[in-house]
C-alpha cells in the first residue's frame, strides 16, 4: 500500500499551477460531438482517468456505429460515475447490444432512477446482477419514439443531463419532467448551455477545472487562517465571469467564511448545488476554527465512497469532532487530541486526498494513503503541491496500519 508523507514549508512559495481541464465539460462534449472532441483530445496526452475512460468507450461505440452485430460490446467505465450515467442513456438509443460494467464500488452506486426513466420510453435495459446497479445489458434502439419522461434527480443531476443529451436521438424528442429534490443544478445548466453551442471549434468550449482549483483556494485560506506566509498561487486559465461551472462558487464561499467572527456561531451552508466542494470547505472550516452546519449533502453517501462518513472519520483523527447524519455534516467547534502521526485514508476517493493535503500546514507533516487516487481527476496534483515548496516522500505502508 503506497503512502506519501507531506512536509509543509515554512512559507508557501509563489508558483503557477497547472490545472486540468474540466472533466464535466469534456464528458458532455464527448456525448454531443464525439468525433470532433476525440480529435481535439488526441492532440494532448495528459488526461485524467475519467476522461480517458470516456475516450476509450466513445471510440468503441463509434467503431460499432453503423455496423451493429448480435454479439455484445462490453464497455468498461471503471470507476467513472459520469460515464456510467451518460452511457446508460446513450447506449439505449444506439443500435447494438451493449454491456456496461465498472469497478466493484461503481457497481454499488445506484442507477435505477435513470433506468426506470429510460424504460418508460421504450429502452431495453436488463440488470445482469443486482437490481438497480451495474452491470447492465442494453439492447440499443435508434428508432425509439420518445415523449414525456419523468426522472427523480435527487441522487444525481447527471440523470437529467444524460436525458437532455440523448433527446435528439428520439423521433419525438423528450419532454423531461424532474421529480424529487434536485441536486447540482448548475451542472444541468451547463448541459443546457452546451446544447445551444456549436462545435465549430471544440477548443473554445473547453474550460479549466474549478473543482480542482478549489483545493488551491483552500490552501490559501488555511495558510491565512493559521498565519502561514503564502506567496501568489497563480491558477492558469481560470475564468470566473464566463465559466459554466458551478464550483466557481468556491471563491464566494471562502470570501464569506473569511469574514466570519467567533461570536457569529455556526455557519450554515447549503451544498445542494455544489456537493464536490464539501470536503475542501469542511477542512477549511475546521483548520480555520469556524464551526459549521452543512446541509444538502445526502448524495455524498453515493460518491466514490460514503464521503460523509469518510470525511467525519478523517477529521476526527485530527482532533475535530465532526458528525454526519443523512443530510448534514456538523462541527460545533469541539476538539480532542489528534492522532500522531496524522495518517489520512482516502477510501479510493480523489477529493479526500486533495482536500486533506493542505492540513500539513497546521500539523507540520501528514501522511496520505493511496495518493494515486488523484489520477481520477487531477494527475498533476502532487507535482503542483511540490511547486509550492511542500516536500513529498513516497513510502510503502504495511497493509495493517490505520
Amino acid at each position: 500500500m503506497t503512502t506519501i508523507k507531506i512536509k509543509a514549508p515554512d512559507s508557501i512559495v509563489s508558483a503557477e499551477i497547472d490545472l486540468p481541464i474540466s472533466k464535466s465539460i469534456v464528458s458532455r462534449l464527448l456525448m454531443l460531438w464525439p468525433e470532433k472532441t476525440l480529435d481535439w483530445l488526441s492532440q494532448h496526452d495528459d488526461w485524467c482517468d475519467d476522461i480517458r475512460v470516456m475516450m476509450v468507450v466513445m471510440r468503441k461505440m463509434i467503431e460499432t456505429d453503423g455496423n451493429p452485430t448480435s454479439s455484445e460490446v462490453v464497455l468498461d467505465v471503471h470507476a467513472s460515475g459520469t460515464a456510467m450515467r451518460f452511457l446508460t442513456a446513450l447506449c439505449s438509443v444506439k443500435s447494438g447490444v451493449w454491456v456496461l460494467r465498472g469497478t466493484t464500488r461503481l457497481c454499488e452506486r445506484p442507477i435505477r432512477c435513470l433506468v426506470d426513466a429510460l424504460r418508460s420510453v421504450g429502452a431495453d435495459i436488463e440488470y445482469l446482477d443486482k437490481e438497480g446497479f451495474l452491470p447492465l445489458k442494453i439492447r440499443g434502439n435508434d428508432t425509439l419514439e420518445g415523449g414525456r419522461i419523468e426522472i427523480d434527480a435527487s441522487e444525481s443531476s447527471q440523470y437529467v443531463s444524460a436525458l437532455m443529451m440523448v433527446a435528439q436521438h428520439f423521433k419525438r424528442g423528450l419532454e423531461i419532467s424532474r421529480v424529487g429534490d434536485g441536486v447540482s443544478t448548475p451542472y444541468v445548466k451547463m448541459t443546457a448551455s452546451l446544447l445551444k453551442k456549436s462545435a465549430n471549434d471544440i477548443s473554445e468550449l473547453i474550460e479549466y477545472d474549478w473543482s480542482a482549483a478549489a483545493f488551491w483556494y483552500e490552501m490559501k485560506f488555511i495558510a491565512d487562517k493559521i498565519g502561514r506566509e503564502c506567496g501568489e498561487i497563480s491558477l492558469k486559465g481560470l475564468n470566473y465571469e464566463n465559466s459554466l461551472q458551478g464550483d466557481k462558487a468556491i471563491v464566494d464561499i471562502l470570501e464569506s467564511l473569511n469574514s466570519h467572527r467567533q461570536t457569529d456561531g455556526c455557519v450554515v451552508m447549503d451544498f445542494r448545488d455544489t456537493p464536490d466542494l464539501v470536503v475542501a470547505v469542511a477542512v477549511s472550516c475546521c483548520l480555520g476554527n469556524i464551526p459549521f452546519v452543512m446541509t444538502g449533502v445526502k448524495n455524498l453517501r453515493i460518491k466514490e465512497t460514503d464521503r460523509i462518513d469518510a470525511l467525519c472519520k478523517e477529521l476526527n483523527k485530527m482532533g475535530y469532532v465532526v458528525s454526519g447524519s443523512s443530510d448534514e455534516i456538523i462541527w460545533e467547534g469541539i476538539y480532542t487530541k489528534p492522532l500522531s502521526p496524522v495518517r489520512i485514508q482516502t477510501y479510493s476517493d480523489h477529493r479526500m486526498a486533495m482536500a486533506f493535503a493542505p492540513c500539513a500546514l497546521k500539523f507540520g507533516e501528514i501522511e496520505i494513503v493511496n495518493p494515486e487516487v488523484v489520477e481520477k481527476s487531477y494527475p498533476l496534483f502532487w507535482d503542483n503541491l511540490q511547486k509550492l515548496g511542500f516536500d513529498i516522500e513516497i513510502t510503502e505502508l504495511n497493509a495493517e496500519s490505520n
